[in-house]
């Protein structure tokens, strides 16, 4: 047998443990409203925002990284 399928084996609860933790998070994930950080964040990376904008509102509210809000308004 090989190597992966051996630390399957000597493994499977944490494996099972981590399957079930990954499935009850990504379960009804969009049931509960954003949390004001996060709606903060969805405000300043909008796709209509320019980058200036987002520098600007980065500087004058924000400790993050900008990357973190360019990242964000490519995913959007």
């Amino acid at each position: 047998m090989n190597k992966i399928g051996i630390k399957i084996k000597e493994n499977k609860w944490l494996i099972l443990v981590l399957f079930t933790g990954t499935f009850l998070r990504f379960y009804k994930l969009d049931f509960q409203s954003l949390w004001l950080d996060e709606l903060y964040t969805m405000n300043v990376a909008n796709p209509n925002n320019s980058y200036k904008t987002i520098i600007d509102e980065v500087f004058v509210r924000e400790s993050f990284p900008l990357f973190l809000f360019f990242c964000r308004k490519f995913i959007f």
